[in-house]
């Protein structure tokens, strides 16, 4: 829709010279070309181009210098010494929490980068959310790192129209954010531990209701379906809290089965460690009798490389949320969109094929009361059953 005085032309000039601003094109305190130049690049009259950047300067983003052009404002003018909020939880250490640790750098690296003020604004709990009021009043944008337990907020600042992005939104929320596919990622881990021979294929998570897990679930059990394989519930782990204990003890009793898993997904690195702990227990090694693959790529505990993983972009994804959060900032509102960066699949040594023992029990007495050796280990080629 045409703003009242401006021509669709000048709208268009308008348009583009605000993304380029948000996006650094034209850096701090630098000139745009001059009003002739930007006329011939937009194919049009000087007039709409003089009606762009009048527009612009009313906005605040530039300055028009008599004799010298049009100077790209600072943020820190441009804001009048209002900063960007970076609403996170207050465990958020490398240490605790290192998902939101990244996020947060990701997003203070990007606006140290454009040149925008930003404030940590800490959380300790639930009940200490600030009021979406407070937030108005004093930022001039908001970046929450990640949505679970802050829903009503981040609504509450949505319908006001007020620039709010969240990096790695996980839940479905009608806001703007960075996200990865988790159904995609689940279904993938699950589809590359069949093409490796593997049938019993184990779920390690939290309950289903939690943040990404019912997307996460339902990636695993369509890769299953799409081999023709129906979905056990006798091999779903569920996990109350995000911790190896939790994990170690669900994949032991999911090693106790008759039927026991050749292979497990598990839904964070920190349950992939727990996981692996109940294999090596059960006198199994990780990667050739029991593969394991995890998700995030950040809280496995130990520096050394070891679990096959699918690696969350967590420095990305805040990176990117600062991105869309500024272009709001300079360009105003717009409706709620997502921005999904991809996750790729780190192959390391708890992921291999199938290794499966060419004797049965018959085979095995017979062998114990003659003397000859016991069975040799065999890897079951890919794609067989």
């Amino acid at each position: 829709m045409t703003t009242p005085g401006r021509t669709p032309a000048s709208e268009r000039v308008l348009k583009e010279l605000r993304r380029r601003i948000a996006r650094g094109f034209y850096p701090p305190n630098s000139y745009l070309p001059a009003e002739r130049l930007l006329a011939r690049e937009f194919n049009t009259s000087r007039t709409p181009v003089s009606d762009a950047l009048e527009a612009l300067s009313a906005e605040g983003l530039v300055e028009q210098c008599r004799g010298r052009g049009t100077r790209i404002l600072p943020a820190s003018e441009r804001l009048r010494n209002r900063p960007i909020a970076i609403l996170h939880d207050a465990c958020a250490r490398r240490e605790s929490w290192p998902e939101s640790f990244y996020l947060i750098h990701g997003a203070e690296e990007t606006f140290a980068r454009l040149g925008y003020p930003y404030r940590r604004v800490a959380v300790q709990s639930v009940g200490s959310v600030p009021d979406a009021g407070s937030l108005v009043g004093q930022y001039t944008g908001v970046l929450m790192v990640e949505a679970v337990g802050r829903e009503e907020l981040a609504l509450d600042l949505e319908t006001r129209q007020f620039p709010l992005v969240v990096a790695n939104l996980e839940i479905d929320l009608a806001v703007s954010g960075t996200c990865v596919d988790h159904y995609r990622i689940f279904y993938d881990a699950t589809a590359t531990l069949l093409r490796m021979g593997h049938r019993r294929i184990a779920f390690v998570g939290r309950p289903l209701e939690r943040a990404f897990y019912r997307r996460a679930y339902a990636g695993y059990a369509n890769a299953l379906r799409d081999a023709e394989i129906q979905p056990d519930e006798a091999l779903i782990g569920v996990c109350e809290a995000p911790s190896a204990l939790n994990a170690y003890f669900a994949a032991h009793r999911l090693l106790a089965l008759d039927d026991p898993p050749t292979a497990f997904v598990a839904g964070r690195d920190v349950l992939a460690e727990g996981v692996c702990r109940a294999i090596e227990e059960a006198g199994k090694m990780v990667g050739r009798d029991i593969s394991v693959i995890g998700f995030d790529d950040v809280s496995w505990p130990s520096d050394e490389p070891f679990l096959t993983t699918f690696r969350e972009p967590c420095h990305e994804m805040g990176a990117a949320a600062a991105e869309m959060l500024v272009e709001r900032i300079v360009t105003g509102w717009r409706p709620p969109e997502r921005r999904v960066l991809d996750s790729p699949l780190i192959l390391r040594r708890t992921a291999g094929p199938r290794v499966i023992y060419p004797w049965t029990k018959q085979m095995a007495a017979s062998e114990a009361t003659s003397g000859t050796p016991g069975p040799t280990l065999l890897r079951q080629p890919e794609g067989v059953a």
